[in-house]
């Protein structure tokens, strides 16, 4: 049975994970090119350029700070210097918000907070675009890190134009990029304002693959409704919002998996943490059914790993002469999935599986 989400109250947080609590893929992930999600949930990488790495750090703003308590913050790293960019190149940490829990904010004065550290001080972009398939209007907002390696909170004010066409389904309606480079093709010429297209930079901001040894963190992010007015002091200052049961139903809206949540797709796991298991009903083919345990978005994708090994697109047949075995997954609907496979009638099977409806 799926938890209803609360999202009336006036401290909901529409960034998902915002606090970095999941990381049901990994918690290491160096990004491939293209929109791609590897290591927090609901945090991707959106890249033509640069080899970096997206890690799970410990290091997060203290209590004193930020009146929350944190376990994890996002850390970003470069593997390879670029130390002369060119317009033409892009790395940006992105979050999509699905237009479903975007709707209530459109019309409305809203704030974005986070902290965030570097070891590199000046000023730095975070951009807010608008489109479920393309970009049709942007707002780049400048930060500025002001001291070396110092947790700072920092906090964007805008509004959001009711007169956009704002996606309000399960697509994506907003857009929020952390630009890693100086990404002169998508710069825009006036900051703090929205303007139409596809933005995401400013000329003179930070350049975080400079050198290896640079790195960004965030931590605590949150997007919500400024009902109080437009100064920092108005502004609920502390990290608040869903609760950490909400946000992992939330989570697993976008992504779930059969292994348990310390356990990452893939790995060898022959002594049985969570997969399915069942004797077949026949020779040559069988097939299972499974309930979700938390809807997803959309129709998701669907992968198969075999618990011996972990490899994709099989499972495991504990037969006279066991081994792996293919294994073919459909997602039916939202909530149903099914999968067949080959082997031996009378034989125990296992398979665990990954399911992806992310934005």
């Amino acid at each position: 049975m799926d938890r209803p989400v609360m999202l009336d109250r006036l401290d909901y947080n529409a960034v998902i994970n915002g606090d970095f609590p999941y990381w049901q893929r990994q918690t290491s992930w160096n990004p491939t090119t293209g929109v791609t999600y590897g290591a927090p949930d609901r945090f991707g990488v959106s890249r033509n350029a640069g080899d970096a790495q997206i890690t799970r750090s410990t290091d997060v703003p203290t209590y004193a700070q930020s009146k929350h308590f944190s376990s994890y913050s996002l850390n970003f790293s470069p593997n390879v210097a670029i130390s002369s960019p060119t317009s033409s190149q892009n790395f940006d940490i992105v979050h999509n918000i699905e237009g479903n829990f975007l709707k209530s904010f459109i019309g409305q004065n809203i704030f974005l907070s986070f902290w965030a550290k570097s070891n590199l001080t000046g000023s730095c972009a975070i951009s807010f675009q608008e489109g479920a398939s393309s970009f049709n209007n942007s707002f780049v907002a400048l930060y500025t890190l002001d001291q070396a390696d110092t947790w700072e909170y920092k906090l964007v004010l805008l509004n959001l134009p009711d007169n956009f066409s704002w996606e309000t389904g399960t697509g994506r309606s907003l857009r929020l990029n952390w630009t890693m480079l100086p990404e002169g093709d998508w710069n825009t010429s006036t900051p703090n304002q929205w303007v139409t297209g596809d933005k995401l930079s400013y000329s003179g901001i930070l350049n975080f693959f400079s050198s290896t040894s640079n790195y960004l963190r965030i931590a605590q992010v949150k997007l919500g409704i400024n009902y109080t007015g437009t100064t920092l002091a108005d502004v609920i200052y502390s990290y608040s919002g869903k609760n950490i049961l909400e946000e992992y139903f939330l989570c697993k809206r976008y992504y779930q998996k059969s292994y348990p949540l310390a356990i990452f797709p893939g790995a060898t796991d022959p002594s049985g943490s969570g997969y399915h298991i069942w004797t077949q009903y026949r020779t040559g083919s069988d097939w299972q059914s499974i309930r979700l345990p938390v809807s997803m978005r959309t129709t998701p994708v669907i992968t198969m790993y075999s618990p011996s090994n972990g490899a994709a697109g099989y499972a495991y047949q504990d037969d006279v002469a066991p081994g792996n075995i293919a294994a073919v997954g459909i997602s039916r609907t939202e909530k149903h999935l099914e999968f067949f496979t080959g082997g031996n009638a009378g034989a125990q099977t296992r398979v665990h599986w990954v399911v992806d409806s992310e934005i």
